[in-house]
């Protein structure tokens, strides 16, 4: 608990006072961020404390002796000695006296820092506090709420530590968003990489062919597919042992990942940590088709969130990111799984089926007549996807009228944007199929029907 003293402590000097404020600030930094108590216990390097604060042991002692702060002696995994400290007086924090991490960044994380900025929730809306002190500090420093890790190179934001029941929240440029993610990416990642190394093996066939999780799950007798996701990593990442040949059997891929997490692996830079081996190549390959992924997207304008093999797109760009995303995907695996989430849709890439909400965005009036739709509509199958995006290039353009449109006697649109957003997913879960023809109909009757409407307008 914080006791009562004051702010800035007139018995010591100016150097002192800071570092006890940031101590303090520390302690709030972590509390915040991390969900860790107040008084917790805060690792300071002894040379920061040297060179950011002008102090030396003498002052740290005399700091302890009069229980301004506290100091508990640790020892490191090479036996090393150092300290941890905390303060329980109340007083100021400082957010100044936070050092941002700007190492490992490159030119597309600092756009992804820009996008950053453009990150709101809706008023009155649920978060932490920790990302309510992201939204209000993000114009004044954002490097403190991005860093990129020395281990695989994943970038960490407020936005990728946000529990998933804050996130459908967020704005992007004041915008809904819808998010996209890779299934199974770290199992498709392994799969590729004992390919490369060992040729075929079961482990490739089986994700490729089924749902390691459900596999494990029903090997190990778990409750949940959540379960036995968290128990792979466990076991795929953790120590050499017989799990994985408990669960998979004695194959030549098993012993291939205990010897790579037994032997000293270059590129890692724990090296200390052996075990860590197999998680560095699996992170750092995400990382690579991520960052590739990410360059596409903000070259081709798209506004992004990153949540490691995730990303949130504003809703209007949800259909032109997903094509980015294959594009880029299919480079590197023979199959996946991309999941989509968003308000009205949601797409397995895998199956190629859409299963709607109901969106009351056109409707159909009653026509005593059969009516012939004629349109400008041309459709060469071979290029159903690039045309979609042509679509969706054209329409974002458009100044749309305002009020329900007849399209004909017998088709009036009620709400553009639903209108478009059902036809553009509808039409790309069913690539190829003449039977959703008539959406491509009426989408390029919306379109001859906009460009009659700017003739005039321009008349």
């Amino acid at each position: 608990m914080y006791n009562n003293k004051l702010n800035i402590i007139p018995s010591i000097n100016s150097f002192q006072n800071i570092f006890i404020i940031y101590v303090r600030t520390l302690q709030y930094w972590n509390h915040l961020k991390e969900g860790s108590e107040k008084k917790e216990f805060i690792n300071i390097p002894f040379k920061t404390i040297q060179d950011k604060f002008k102090l030396n042991i003498i002052d740290i002692d005399f700091l302890s002796e009069k229980q301004f702060i506290e100091r508990r002696e640790q020892i490191s995994s090479k036996g090393i000695k150092y300290f941890k400290y905390r303060t329980l007086l109340k007083g100021p924090i400082s957010m100044d006296l936070l050092t941002p991490d700007l190492n490992n960044q490159t030119s597309i994380h600092n756009t992804m820092k820009e996008y950053l900025k453009a990150v709101s929730m809706p008023l009155n809306a649920n978060c932490t506090e920790y990302f309510k002190l992201f939204l209000k500090n993000k114009h004044i420093n954002i490097d403190l709420f991005f860093s990129v890790d020395y281990f695989g190179k994943r970038v960490h934001t407020p936005v990728t530590i946000l529990d998933l029941k804050y996130r459908d929240e967020i704005l992007l440029k004041d915008e809904k968003t819808a998010s996209i993610d890779v299934g199974t990416m770290q199992p498709l990642l392994l799969a590729e990489i004992l390919k490369k190394n060992i040729g075929a093996n079961k482990f490739t066939d089986l994700v490729y062919n089924e749902d390691i999780y459900i596999y494990l799950q029903n090997k190990a007798n778990l409750e949940t597919r959540a379960d036995a996701k968290k128990y792979f990593y466990k076991i795929a990442f953790g120590k050499p042992d017989n799990k994985l040949i408990e669960y998979f059997g004695n194959e030549n891929w098993v012993n291939w990942v205990n010897d790579l997490k037994s032997k000293p692996l270059e590129c890692n830079p724990k090296k200390d940590k052996l075990h860590n081996n197999l998680a560095f190549l699996l992170q750092s390959k995400e990382v690579e088709i991520m960052t590739e992924i990410w360059q596409n997207l903000a070259n081709n304008g798209i506004y992004f969130l990153s949540v490691h093999d995730e990303v949130l797109v504003r809703n209007k760009d949800l259909l032109k990111a997903k094509v980015i995303f294959e594009g880029i995907l299919n480079k590197y695996f023979i199959k996946y799984k991309l999941n989509i989430n968003h308000t009205s849709i949601c797409i397995d890439n895998e199956a190629k089926v859409s299963q709607f909400k109901p969106i009351n965005d056109f409707e159909y009036i009653e026509s005593t007549e059969k009516e012939s739709l004629k349109t400008s509509f041309k459709i060469d199958c071979s290029q159903w996807i690039e045309n979609i995006v042509l679509l969706i290039d054209y329409f974002e353009k458009v100044d749309f009228p305002k009020g329900p449109i007849n399209l004909t006697p017998s088709i009036t649109i009620n709400d553009i944007q639903k209108f478009l957003e059902s036809h553009f997913f509808t039409l790309y879960a069913n690539e190829g199929k003449q039977l959703f023809f008539p959406y491509w109909q009426r989408l390029y009757l919306f379109k001859d029907h906009c460009e009659h409407l700017r003739t005039i307008a321009n008349v």
